[in-house]
């Protein structure tokens, strides 16, 4: 007979499963897919707008990253075409 299941072993062994790293020019992103129900929420919302559904869905998934300086994904105003 097998040894009983550990609920809190479980979920934190599904949370290692969604939990990922990227690097990138020597900056680190720290990802975590969203669940199930997070991402139907964020697909109910924007209905058929893919770039609006892939924004949120990045978005929720971008949990930490190292080596990002603001300056990098919001350039000043004046460095707009």
């Amino acid at each position: 007979m097998s040894d009983p299941i550990d609920l809190a072993d479980l979920r934190l062994r599904a949370q290692r499963v969604r939990r990922f790293t990227h690097a990138l020019d020597g900056r680190t992103f720290e990802l975590c897919y969203p669940s199930k129900f997070e991402a139907e929420r964020i697909w109910a919302r924007h209905g058929h707008d893919t770039a609006s559904v892939l924004l949120d869905l990045v978005t929720a998934s971008l949990i930490g990253w190292d080596g990002v300086l603001v300056a990098m994904p919001c350039p000043s105003p004046s460095a707009r075409p």
